[in-house]
C-alpha cells in the first residue's frame, strides 16, 4: 500500500490510475476475498494523489464500492469502509450525494463489527 501511495502522490495520475483501475477491477473480480480486500484498500490509498483524475470516473468506480459494501466477506466490507473514508476525505462533493447508501452501511458496520 505504501508503494501505491508513493506512486499515486509522486507520478502524474494519468500514469497511475488507469493501470491501477484495471488491476482493481481484476482483483475485485477474484473469488479470493484477500484479493478483493486488497483492491478496495488500493483504491482508497490511490485517491490522495489521483483524486482530480478520478472525479470524472466516479460513476464507474461507485458500483465497485457498492459491491464491496455488500461483499459476503467481512474483511472486504471493512476494507471497503476504509476505502470509502479515504474517498470521502478527498472527494467530498462526489460522496456527499451518496449518503443515503453510506450512512446505513456505516451504521451497521459500527454496530456489528467489534473493534479490537
Amino acid at each position: 500500500m505504501r508503494i501505491i501511495d508513493g506512486l499515486a502522490t509522486s507520478l502524474p495520475p494519468t500514469q497511475v490510475f488507469p493501470v491501477l483501475r484495471a488491476l482493481i477491477q481484476q482483483y475485485f473480480s477474484s473469488p479470493d476475498p484477500a484479493n478483493r480486500r486488497g483492491a478496495m484498500l488500493a483504491l482508497g490509498v490511490a485517491v490522495e494523489g489521483c483524486s482530480e483524475f478520478m472525479t470524472p470516473l466516479m460513476a464507474q468506480v461507485w458500483p465497485v464500492i457498492e459491491a464491496g459494501l455488500q461483499d459476503p466477506d467481512a474483511t472486504v466490507r471493512k476494507a471497503t469502509c476504509v476505502g470509502v473514508s479515504c474517498l470521502c476525505e478527498w472527494l467530498e462533493e462526489e460522496y456527499v450525494i451518496k449518503h443515503s447508501v453510506l450512512v446505513p452501511v456505516c451504521h451497521i458496520f459500527l454496530i456489528c463489527i467489534p473493534f479490537a
